[in-house]
């Protein structure tokens, strides 16, 4: 099965489906336990007075002798929500992020970056890498974009910053699932059409497997199969097991083993494209590999390149240098030492700022280092260079303003 699941990596077409074990070791809890929390808040709160008998509904629920929509719509129907769209948010709202029990999202965004969940935390928000979008079920603009290709992370069950958007009640589950809606839709046509690895997800979420029965029943067997990394067997239709012996060495050795996987696709797209390297639009390229290749090949052309030829190669490892690190800061290697050039500072500068419809976090962190009214390392020439090059800059991307050049100029 993990082979297929790399084909699918190859072919870009593996979306990722996180539930909650995922959060679990962070402190967020499970469905059932997330329940119980706020049955013991909305006790704590009304005590005895409510209708609803919370010492009670909690003992049956921890015995597994009440279902969890029961529990939920007896305290939709006597008009709790709003008190437990308020526990839930504090009991989210509370939990803290440690870099290091971050480990496993960042895997994640390493093998793929389509990203489902149905957690209402943000842990892999932590980690979301600054090219991808994260948006809810009421998001449609997103939604077509994410079936079009692009990189997101979807929020199918909402966040909890706005909790009452959240799909908790049995009722709110209903109208995402039941009635005809985008994001019906986006789930169907990512089944339809992608492979989907569950992580973290026990199946046992009876809206989810009505949908994987309803395309299996209209497309009798023939629809796309999907993959779950269990230590037990799932017998669903459409569904096949990637077992793991455990949740710690275990899968961390599978996660390990897909980012291999990963890597060597990314590889692999960069030599079908290495040779229309010159045509690449920087600005706009995402994958990381692929530019990384490229600084290479730069500095070594620059290593081998006559003096006259240097200070353009110059200026394009400090373009390609300033792209990688405004893609992922946090996951790749910064150390790409570029030699020095005489008098090319302020040309890179200059260039970088002309033909930049939007100015990079890296690029405005050049030019406030150099307009630094009391810097003894540039003169005003310099900064009349960075006026210059704004002036220009906004003539020559005159239907795009950027207001951070406006902002630059009057200040």
């Amino acid at each position: 099965m993990i082979e297929k699941v790399k084909k699918a990596i190859a072919d870009d077409s593996l979306i990722l489906f996180v539930g909650a074990g995922m959060s679990m070791p962070l402190g967020v809890p499970n469905w059932n336990n997330l329940i119980v929390q706020i049955l013991e808040g909305l006790y704590k709160e009304y005590g005895d007075k409510s209708l609803v008998n919370f010492k009670y509904i909690i003992d049956l629920l921890k015995s597994n002798s009440i279902g969890v929509f029961d529990v939920l719509s007896q305290i939709e129907d006597r008009k709790h929500r709003p008190e437990a769209e308020k526990i839930l948010y504090s009991i989210i709202d509370k939990i803290e992020y440690e870099d290091d029990k971050l480990t496993r999202h960042k895997k994640l965004w390493q093998i793929s970056d389509k990203i489902i969940t149905t957690n209402y935390d943000t842990a892999l928000e932590e980690v979301l890498p600054n090219n991808i979008k994260s948006y809810t079920y009421d998001n449609e603009f997103q939604q077509q974009l994410s079936i079009s290709g692009s990189p997101f992370l979807y929020k199918m069950h909402g966040d909890f910053s706005d909790p009452t958007k959240c799909i908790l009640f049995e009722s709110d589950y209903k109208k995402l699932y039941v009635e005809e809606n985008a994001a019906t839709q986006s789930l169907r046509s990512f089944l339809l059409n992608k492979t989907i690895l569950f992580l973290g997800f026990s199946m046992e979420d009876p809206f989810i497997k009505d949908q994987l029965g309803f395309l299996n029943k209209i497309y009798k067997g023939h629809n796309n199969t999907h993959y779950i990394v269990s230590n037990r067997t799932t017998s669903l239709d459409g569904i096949e097991n990637v077992p793991v012996e455990d949740w710690e060495e275990a899968f961390d050795t599978l996660l390990d083993d897909l980012i291999v996987a990963k890597k060597e696709s990314s590889k692999n797209d960069v030599v079908k494209v290495s040779e229309n390297k010159e045509d690449v639009d920087i600005a706009s390229t995402t994958n990381i590999v692929f530019l990384e290749e490229m600084f290479k090949d730069k500095r070594e052309e620059f290593d081998k390149a006559e003096d006259h030829l240097k200070r353009k190669l110059n200026n394009d490892l400090n373009i390609i240098k300033d792209r990688i690190t405004e893609l992922k800061l946090q996951e790749i290697n910064l150390d790409y030492e570029i030699p020095d050039h005489e008098q090319n500072e302020l040309e890179n500068i200059f260039n970088t700022i002309y033909n930049s419809e939007k100015l990079s976090n890296q690029t405005l962190q050049k030019i406030n280092k150099i307009r630094e009214l009391h810097s003894k390392s540039h003169e005003w020439y310099h900064r009349s260079v960075i006026v210059s090059a704004l002036a220009c800059s906004l003539i020559n991307f005159n239907k795009k303003i950027d207001p951070n050049k406006i902002d630059l100029l009057i200040s």
